[in-house]
């Protein structure tokens, strides 16, 4: 014997309807939050929990928010300073004013 194809998953229970989703709001990180973030991990490492339990942050931060977090800043950095490489290398005829742009731009 076979299911019977006219199920509805919604009225099923299987699927939560859109009022039973909420999405948290975006907050954004304070300066502070971003000091602390660093912080944490320079002297607990990469223990995102601990981090967390030691450190002030927002109380609607989770573990994951600050991984996410620290992933987006290390790679944005390292983006910048890879962007600053190439520029003061690879154009040594406008060399001085590309780096001195790219500082000032922080480009």
């Amino acid at each position: 014997m076979s299911a019977p194809d006219t199920i509805d998953k919604k009225s099923s229970g299987l699927l939560p309807t859109n009022l039973e989703r909420k999405r948290r709001h975006r907050v954004p990180y304070s300066e502070q939050e971003i000091q602390n973030l660093m912080e944490g991990v320079r002297s607990l490492g990469k223990f995102w929990g601990q981090i967390i339990a030691t450190y002030d942050f927002h109380p609607s931060r989770t573990a994951v928010d600050l991984m996410e977090k620290y992933k987006r800043l290390t790679v944005s950095n390292l983006f910048q300073e890879y962007r600053y490489t190439i520029l003061c290398t690879y154009y040594p005829l406008i060399h001085v004013t590309l780096c001195k742009l790219s500082i000032w731009m922080r480009i």
